[in-house]
């Protein structure tokens, strides 16, 4: 059995959260789901995928006020959906990223809310 080793620089977190994506052209946000993340990348499943190296931009917003964000690029594409390579994130989402991976079941819940309704803008 061939094993392909890991490639990732950067621990992935599942997150399944509901966000909103703006792409060009589209004159509705489009819903997707922020699969997973990571403070080098994330992973948006939806049926609306971008092309690879449009620019991209993340932000977590509480209370009505920005929380986290974070600029990339598209990195890859697939049947459903997109990865999206970081190039620049702030210190807020280094640290959400960071407490995702020693949260127990209860705060990762209270972190993952958090994340739910962000919004994601290509282009």
């Amino acid at each position: 059995m061939n094993i392909i080793p890991e490639r990732r620089r950067s621990r992935r977190h599942l997150v399944d959260a509901a966000v909103s994506l703006s792409l060009p052209a589209r004159p509705r946000a489009a819903a997707a789901r922020l699969a997973d993340l990571s403070h080098g990348g994330c992973f948006l499943r939806s049926g609306a995928v971008p092309v690879v190296n449009a620019p991209v931009s993340l932000t977590f917003y509480r209370g009505g006020q920005r929380l986290c964000s974070a600029a990339g690029t598209v990195a890859r594409t697939t049947d459903d959906g997109f990865g999206v390579r970081f190039v620049d994130l702030n210190d807020a989402l280094k640290d959400l990223v960071f407490a995702l991976g020693l949260a127990g079941s209860v705060r990762r819940a209270e972190l993952l809310a958090e994340v739910a309704g962000a919004e994601i803008t290509v282009g």
